[in-house]
Formats: C-alpha cells, structure tokens, sequence
C-alpha cells in the first residue's frame, strides 16, 4: 500500500495577527475570528489558521480576551465558567479567507481536567471541561498503558463526539506535545483530519462551586502531538 505523511501544524512558528473571536477583541477593529498566521505549507503554499464562532455563546471575563493567543506550541482560548465556545477551525491560504484542503493533519486539544479536587466524576458543580468535535476520521486519547481520564460519548451533541475531563488539574499544558508526561496525555485528545480544510468544536465549561474555582478556563489546543503515531508500512 502507498502511505502518505501528515501536512504540519506548526505553532511554534506561527503568530495572531488578528484576535476578535466572537467580536470580544481585544482588536474590536479587525472582523470577528482569530486569525493565526505562518502555520504551515502545503505544495508550497503558505497557509493560516482561522478560528471563528459559530454562534454568540462565548464570553470570558473581559480581562481574559488580550490573552488569547499562541504561547510557544499551545493556542489559548479563555472561556468563563458556566459557559462555551463554538466554533470552526479553518485552514486558509495566507492572508486570504479561501480554504485549504489539506490531504491528513492532525489537531490536538490539551489539559482537559476540571477546577474542583473532589473524587466525584462529573456532577454539574466540578467545573469540568469538555470538548466536542465532529468531521474527524479517527481519534486517540489514551497515554502509554491505554489508560484516560476523559470520558467520551458520541453524539454529544449530535454528530460531535465529545471528550470530558474527570480528574482536577492546574495547569498542565506541555511545553511541547511531542514529548508529553502519561499525565498529559490522559487529559488530551488528537484528531486526525484527511482531505479537509475545516472541522467545529465546543468547548464547554461547567459551573463550579467551592475554594480552588477559577472565573475560567482556558481551552489549549495545538497540531500534531505525541498522541498520534503514524505507521508506514508497504
């Protein structure tokens, strides 16, 4: 069989240069998205992230929109609590809103856990994170002996599958997702992508009650992490 490599995400290298998700700003003045330059190439073509809302669910602490952002490998979404986020990631050609389809690449979302150290799962004041996703081919969320802390259902809500956190966690975000702690890869998931230049997400926060709540959360996500291995055989 002929086997094909993955196009790279590389966030490393990349910048925002435009950041108005959900008209929120904090660059009120450029259209509603944010838009993540230098990601990648393909064919040699330069392509950006574009990251826009589906609907007018977010909000964040107004002090929190100036930090979303890419910090070394790791975009930075900040969500309030009791609330989500909906929206669809886009590869385009640089500089344009024309998308990309991309033959296979991979996405990641990192250090799903919740803001409550307490031994329930899920009930509904833990302030756990979720994230659902759908128009994936596969997925892979488990560290090196198989195990996770995330729960997954499928149709939640319907066509997305979704990943729950169930363990407390402080930020836990890897420096580099190719080299991951089993802890980190327990609370983070990666998704493969084939022939495709889009997929939507929500990121969902659940309320939260006692002392070690936050006012949010920050939904983490990146490309190609060490979740996903990639096989060529012939």
């Amino acid at each position: 069989m002929q086997c094909f490599g993955d196009v790279e995400l590389n966030f490393g290298q990349a910048r925002v240069t435009s950041n108005n998700l959900n008209n929120r700003g904090p660059q009120t003045n450029k259209p509603e998205g944010m838009r993540i330059s230098n990601l990648g190439e393909y064919e040699g073509q330069q392509f950006d992230l574009m990251i826009t809302s589906r609907s007018t669910n977010y909000v964040a602490p107004y002090y929190y929109y100036k930090y979303n952002n890419v910090y070394g490998n790791i975009g930075y979404i900040f969500v309030g609590m009791n609330s989500q986020v909906d929206v669809t990631f886009t590869i385009v050609e640089s500089g344009t809103n024309t998308p990309l389809v991309l033959p296979k690449w991979y996405f990641s979302f990192f250090d799903l856990d919740k803001s409550v150290d307490a031994l329930q799962d899920d009930p509904p004041t833990q302030g756990n994170e979720k994230v659902a996703v759908k128009g994936f081919s596969q997925y892979v969320y488990h560290d090196t002996k198989g195990e996770s802390e995330l729960k997954v259902t499928a149709d939640d809500p319907a066509g997305f599958t979704s990943f729950q956190s169930s363990h407390f966690g402080n930020y836990k975000v890897p420096k580099d997702p190719m080299d991951m702690t089993d802890e980190q890869k327990r609370r983070a998931v990666t998704f493969e992508f084939r022939d495709t230049a889009t997929f939507d997400a929500t990121y969902t926060v659940a309320p939260c009650v006692g002392q070690t709540c936050t006012v949010g959360r920050a939904f983490n996500f990146g490309g190609k992490s060490q979740l996903a291995t990639d096989p060529c055989t012939e």
